[in-house]
């Protein structure tokens, strides 16, 4: 398990990383962008550090838009919210799966976190990485992870949960300085 945290230590303490939330989807499908409502495309792609100044940069950014980037990785559709959340609400992530599976981990600077796992529609799992209670039906892929942490581990068992999940690790280089197409998105 250590090797397995330790492959996102890069994440501890990067400002750019207190808040977002990542999404992977199965079958990739780029159609699946609209589940999130988009009103506009940004007319060029962007780095993850551009899409965060951009989001910041919207009049009703939090009140009413963010932004979210749209990529395939290894076979399934990510979408990358710097500083967002539409993407992480439970009924979200179940539509998302609705022909396949969809997986999100979203954190912010208010301490507000979530990670979540749906098949073909349905729920499977919602919890609270930080306040963790494993309930009565934990999955097989938070075990022995450092959920309840409230140290930089609990980010990475994030993304440590995610790769269980999907078998797909989010690299640094690719979160960071991959160009994205980059959508404006409604959330409540």
């Amino acid at each position: 398990m250590i090797d397995e945290i330790d492959r996102y230590r890069w994440i501890d303490g990067r400002q750019d990383l207190d808040a977002v939330s990542i999404t992977l989807a199965w079958p990739a499908d780029d159609a699946l962008i609209d589940v999130l409502a988009p009103r506009r495309q940004l007319p060029m792609p962007l780095i993850y550090a551009d899409a965060l100044n951009a989001a910041f940069a919207l009049a009703d950014f939090a009140a009413g838009s963010v932004l979210a980037q749209l990529d395939e990785l290894q076979g399934w559709i990510a979408i990358i919210e710097p500083c967002g959340w539409a993407a992480a609400p439970p009924e979200v992530v179940a539509r998302l799966s609705a022909h396949g599976v969809a997986v999100n981990v979203f954190w912010n600077v208010n301490a507000d976190m979530s990670a979540c796992l749906a098949r073909d529609g349905a729920l499977v799992r919602q919890f609270d990485p930080l306040l963790y209670d494993p309930g009565d039906r934990p999955l097989p892929e938070e075990r022995g992870l450092p959920f309840g942490d409230p140290s930089a581990l609990v980010r990475r068992a994030c993304l440590a949960f995610l790769a269980r999940c999907t078998g797909v690790g989010i690299g640094e280089a690719w979160l960071l300085e991959t160009s994205r197409r980059t959508f404006v998105v409604p959330v409540p």
